[in-house]
């Protein structure tokens, strides 16, 4: 309820009026490979569908950075992952460098994003994704999904453009069809083919 009350608030910052479900989340966050992950920040956490997947796949000592800026699902995520580990933060994506300076970070080994790419500007999503580089690791992967049906709309072939300007592999993974709505992985890399664990 809380996530489609923050979706009805403000639609733009929230992807969808449903949150990714938990076979949706275990297929996607599968397909990462973080057996040997130390750092991990997760751009619009929600309700935290696949926050939770994240640190039950991640390594014990992994750190997970959850950023969510609806202060609606930051408070239920925060109820939601009490305890687990997870550094749940209300802020925006766009202040990533500045939300990892804070905690004394440089770089991440992955970047996990559920994000309404579709909804921002052309210049919005080429800054985000120039940002997103900017603080992989690099050997660093960066995850995100698209709603399938934006896969051959003008604004999802804008996407797969940016992606591909930002990123040397791009690897678009299966339909998650069951979803509402159904959702399509992509897998990319700052240098070629990341290594997988």
């Amino acid at each position: 309820m809380s996530y489609l009350l923050a979706s009805l608030r403000n639609p733009v910052r929230t992807a969808t009026l449903a949150s990714t479900t938990t076979a949706c989340a275990e297929q996607f966050v599968g397909d990462i490979g973080l057996s040997s992950a130390k750092r991990v920040v997760e751009l619009g956490a929600g309700s935290g569908s696949v926050t939770s997947v994240l640190r039950r796949q991640l390594p014990t000592e992994a750190e997970l950075l959850a950023v969510e800026v609806s202060p609606i699902l930051a408070k239920q995520l925060r109820r939601r992952c009490a305890g687990l580990g997870v550094d749940v933060i209300h802020g925006s994506a766009f202040q990533l460098p500045e939300l990892l300076a804070e905690r004394g970070m440089d770089n991440v080994d992955h970047v996990v994003s559920t994000l309404p790419w579709t909804m921002l500007s052309a210049q919005q999503q080429r800054d985000l994704l120039g940002t997103i580089r900017d603080v992989l690791d690099p050997t660093g992967t960066f995850s995100t999904l698209l709603a399938a049906h934006r896969f051959d709309s003008k604004s999802g072939r804008l996407f797969g453009r940016l992606l591909r300007e930002q990123f040397d592999e791009v690897r678009p993974g299966r339909v998650f069809w069951p979803n509402l709505p159904p959702l399509r992985p992509y897998h990319c890399s700052p240098y070629g083919d990341p290594p997988r664990n």
